[in-house]
């Protein structure tokens, strides 16, 4: 065997470890702790005659239309110097996890809900308490004068306005700031009547989204009627259209919803890049003897998708060095390899 032979030899072996070496990414794994500390104040509701059960925790009243009523709520503070709280009212809306949440509001009020608890509670925005003090304020709830089917649902809120610095955790080593603050949330339900009304599901809207910078498919879920719906479970399946395959699935029990809201439920993609096309969502949604079921096509548009992929924290956007360089240099021994193969031909066409 000739010099000239050995050496492609040695060059294609080289090339073809190289196509072998596998390429290694590294994940930076953060944890966080938190640290628990004690309020410096406690609220107890008051409960009058419109209330429906005495043994709950939260206001639960029953009211003819146009009617008046002070809700009362007795506030203590707990420590030897003066604070000051904040008292606001929210409406009731279901978050992305199927929790009914009572202490903030929804960005975006569902399209259904007609009438607000926000905006039918009067309420002192703040509330200044002495050292050790204890004092009852006041919430007034009127209710709309036409005749309402259902409940309406929500809760007062109430947080220290100027909570000590013990509150904050300053973390300097990664420039993160973390302010641990604390709230007391007591719900409010009202009515006119308590009778029985079935919800009113559907299933608005299904499109490419991120929760938490994680691509997710949302599938928008309405509960149109003035009614809870409880202990509700949902399962989706996505699909490329056209085919029987299952992409991505995804299922959650022991979910309930406010009266005329709606959530987006996430459907993971488990790490996984969003790919341009038109694509079906099957989604089944039960609630006691209760079930729903939909079916709905949904596009992901390209610009969508690659902006998506690019904010995706469990996609390794960053450039791929090891990668390139490998590359290159199995380029640079391929021309090598020409060079010398043209340069072998030359000299084997001089002795001829």
């Amino acid at each position: 065997m000739s010099n000239i032979k050995r050496f492609y030899i040695k060059i294609i072996s080289l090339v073809s470890i190289l196509c072998l070496v596998p390429v290694i990414s590294f994940a930076d794994d953060t944890s966080n702790s938190e640290e628990q500390v004690q309020t410096n104040f406690t609220i107890k509701p008051e409960f009058s005659e419109s209330q429906v059960d005495k043994s709950n925790n939260y206001y639960d009243i029953n009211l003819d239309p146009g009617q008046s009523e002070n809700l009362k709520l007795v506030l203590k503070n707990l420590i030897d110097k003066e604070i000051e709280l904040g008292v606001t009212v929210h409406t009731a809306f279901t978050n992305v996890n199927g929790v009914v949440e009572y202490g903030k509001d929804a960005k975006t009020p569902d399209s259904s809900l007609k009438y607000s608890i926000k905006d039918l509670v009067e309420c002192p925005s703040t509330v200044k308490l002495g050292p050790n003090e204890t004092r009852t304020i006041e919430l007034k709830i009127t209710m709309p004068n036409e005749k309402i089917e259902g409940i309406l649902a929500g809760g007062v809120k109430v947080e220290e306005v100027n909570e000590e610095s013990n509150n904050k955790e300053n973390t300097k080593d990664n420039g993160i700031s973390i302010e641990n603050k604390f709230a007391y949330i007591v719900g409010i339900v009202a009515s006119n009547e308590r009778s029985t009304i079935e919800p009113i599901m559907d299933l608005v809207d299904v499109f490419p989204n991120q929760l938490n910078y994680r691509n997710v498919i949302s599938a928008q879920i309405q509960n149109s009627a003035p009614t809870y719906v409880n202990n509700l479970k949902v399962e989706a399946t996505i699909k490329k259209e056209g085919e029987s395959k299952i992409l991505y699935s995804e299922e959650k029990e022991n979910m309930q919803m406010a009266p005329n809201s709606s959530f987006d439920f996430p459907i993971s993609l488990n790490g996984n890049r969003f790919e341009p096309g038109t694509y079906t969502a099957h989604v089944k949604a039960t609630s006691g003897e209760n079930t729903w079921e939909w079916e709905k096509k949904f596009t992901i548009d390209k610009e969508i998708a690659k902006n998506y992929n690019k904010q995706d924290v469990t996609i390794d956007n960053s450039i791929n060095w090891l990668l390139i360089g490998a590359i290159l240099l199995i380029l640079v021994l391929l021309i090598l390899l020409i060079c010398l193969y043209v340069k072998y031909n030359k000299n084997k066409n001089k002795k001829i």
